[in-house]
């Protein structure tokens, strides 16, 4: 396989061989050199790799064309992004099907990867490839909903390349071979449209990492690499630290009693780094109403009654003990009456509320605001930045319960098709950029109905905490909770698990995730033995939680629907140490039970020390050893969930 640095600069020599396709009156190009106009080339400047940016008259259209190429060499991967502006006095003629067609030089190409959030709930799949095209569609506008935007390309004796299409609207995308070459073919759904002067256009960014070998964790360990070290946001130039969260939904309580369980908590010696304040928080729009539903969004104060001056008591009490504050907002959608909303935001345009409605008929119905418009994404900057302040945010939690595809379509001008849905994914990514430059501590949380906008982009500027809804409805489901958290661990380093119902270390254990959420159920009922339990997670889960950033791989063969075992391992090489988790299942009869561990990613010469924390497992062995015949691990009962923590001597 072709070292990327040479990928990188044969695209640099020759950017007809840049995938880009499009049709511009009838005639359709391929790559940005037949018909291109090289105006000018900067330089890009990266933390760790290098790019440029080329600048190229397309001269049939007189627009221009701006290609941003970069490379990082140390984790073999490079990016690719195209923009187009209108830089001209008048509107632009029609472009069409503006798409990526990658060729992967290889035979027998399979490729895997898992299905999106919603309906399939991230479930893994892996298909050779043949002349028959294999198809991804996301109607609804939300780009890891249904689809999962991420792909593990096998082909060829040894290559594997992991990719990602970074669209945080609709997207579509084929997979074909013709037994030589596998093709990739993919974009925005729906593209035909001329700009207008001033306007900017975009493509999905693709971003590419390298490996040798038809090696599912070797590839996913490289693309984990790329992904912390090159993409993931650093609050402050800091990775997110790990940490231990309580929740609750905000409508169930107000200040006084939110403060009188957290004193509670602190004197059974509960502790925990953050408070998770979920929806419900806001004041009502309506006149004569102190208390709005949940699914009435769009205002920017507490609830005066539940939550008087600007929840002061709560902020003060988090800033005494060193706990960080997330709150939840959804400020794209507005679900109040629309002339009491007006009449609280006199500065906000009535023609920034899309005309089309969504979800008519249920009680998430409400307006799309316009982030394709400048002035109102600057608009909302302004009010979340004001609440940032006012309550000391660490985390900002964003969420987005839209199917918003329908809404952009409606809006769209006659031979615009696409453009607002363009120009909204581009707004929302402003917005975010902004928040990130006045607030650069800041961490950003992405939810949109669980994990519905995972792309790339947004997740280099946020974290995706909430990764499923799944959870809400089916609380006490662990077999899925297993299923989900080992597959989600391969794609993003920072996401949470929370615990519900059941406080036994069991539950808290698969729970263990880089965000551990517990709620204030905790208080309902207790016993020193709850105490116990609480305080026994949040010791095992610091001595785990330096690990979450390590090379993650999976134990057991995937089976979501037959789970016996499960299990994962993550393994930081700097500490050369990390933690092991084995899941035994519900479905395997009571009494003790024996299975077969094998390790990965370890120094086969090497010699290793394992622990677990139930003295269940002591001993050493060599890296060849725990990989090859590995080693046996007998539990008493079913459920049960082993912690083993290895480290090289």
């Amino acid at each position: 396989m072709k070292p990327v640095v040479e990928i990188y600069q044969d695209f640099c020599k020759n950017l007809g061989k840049i995938p880009l396709t499009f049709v511009h009156q009838g005639i359709r190009y391929n790559g940005l050199s037949d018909g291109f106009a090289e105006e000018k080339t900067e330089p890009i400047t990266l933390q760790n790799g290098e790019g440029r940016e080329f600048y190229l008259r397309h001269k049939a259209s007189g627009l221009l064309f701006r290609l941003s190429l970069t490379v990082y060499p140390e984790y073999e991967a490079y990016e690719y992004v195209v923009y187009v502006d209108n830089d001209t006095s008048k509107d632009s003629t029609v472009l069409e099907n503006m798409r990526w067609r990658i060729p992967f030089e290889g035979h027998t190409a399979v490729l895997k990867g898992i299905t999106g959030d919603a309906t399939t709930y991230y479930r893994r799949y892996s298909h050779r490839l043949t002349e028959v095209p294999y198809t991804f569609d996301t109607p609804w506008g939300r780009p890891s909903h249904i689809c999962f935007p991420y792909f593990e390309l096998e082909y060829g004796d040894d290559m594997s390349t992991v990719f990602a299409l970074s669209w945080s609207g609709r997207w579509n995308a084929s997979f074909v071979t013709d037994g030589a070459v596998a093709y990739f073919d993919g974009g925005q759904t729906n593209f035909s449209m001329y700009l207008k002067p001033g306007e900017t256009i975009r493509t999905p960014l693709m971003a590419f990492v390298n490996s040798e070998g038809r090696d599912y964790d070797r590839a996913m360990a490289a693309w984990r690499r790329y992904f912390i070290n090159c993409k993931l946001y650093k609050p402050g130039g800091k990775r997110m630290r790990p940490r231990i969260a309580l929740a609750d939904c905000s409508q169930t309580f107000t200040s006084q009693s939110l403060l009188e369980k957290m004193k509670l908590a602190e004197k059974r010696g509960i502790t925990f780094d953050t408070y998770w304040l979920d929806a419900g928080w806001f004041r009502s729009s309506k006149p004569g109403e102190q208390i709005c539903s949940i699914f009435e969004t769009g205002m920017y104060e507490p609830d005066p009654v539940r939550f008087p001056n600007d929840m002061a008591d709560m902020r003060q009490y988090f800033k005494e003990k060193g706990i960080d504050f997330l709150v939840w907002f959804e400020p794209e959608l507005m679900r109040n009456e629309k002339e009491s909303f007006l009449k609280c935001y006199p500065d906000f345009k009535e023609e920034w509320l899309m005309d089309h409605a969504f979800g008519e008929g249920v009680p998430l119905e409400g307006r799309l605001l316009n982030l394709g418009d400048k002035e109102c994404v600057e608009w909302m900057f302004r009010h979340i930045s004001e609440d940032v302040v006012k309550f000391n945010l660490a985390v900002y939690r964003e969420d987005f319960n839209c199917s918003p595809y329908k809404v952009w379509v409606a809006h769209d001008e006659e031979n615009r098709n696409g453009i607002t849905e363009n120009l909204y994914c581009q707004g929302h990514l402003r917005l975010w950029d902004m928040l990130h430059e006045r607030f650069p501590g800041l961490q950003i949380d992405s939810c949109a109905s669980g994990g519905g906008r995972d792309d790339l982009e947004t997740l280099s500027r946020s974290s995706t905490l909430t990764y499923t809804d799944w959870y809400d409805m089916f609380p006490e489901d662990y077999l899925s909770r297993q299923a989900m958290t080992q597959e989600i661990f391969y794609w993003f380093p920072f996401f949470k698990n929370q615990i519900f119902g059941q406080r036994d270390m069991y539950h808290y254990r698969m729970n263990y995730a880089p965000l551990m959420i517990d709620s204030f159920e905790f208080v309902k009922e207790w016993t020193e033995k709850h105490t116990e339990t609480v305080q026994k997670a949040r010791k095992e889960f610091d001595r785990i939680k330096s690990y979450f950033y390590g090379d993650y791989y999976a134990l057991f063969r995937y089976d979501r629907d037959d789970i016996l075992y499960n299990g994962w391992m993550l393994y930081d090489r700097e500490q050369q140490a990390g933690y092991v988790q084995v899941c035994r299942s519900e479905r395997i009869a009571q009494g003790t039970d024996t299975e077969v561990v094998r390790l990965k990613g370890l120094e086969p010469d090497a010699r290793y020390a394992l622990k677990d924390f139930d003295g269940l497992v002591k001993f050493e062995a060599s890296g060849k050893e725990l990989m090859g015949h590995g080693f046996l691990l007998t539990t008493p009962e079913s459920p049960y969930c082993s912690i083993i923590l290895i480290k090289k001597i």
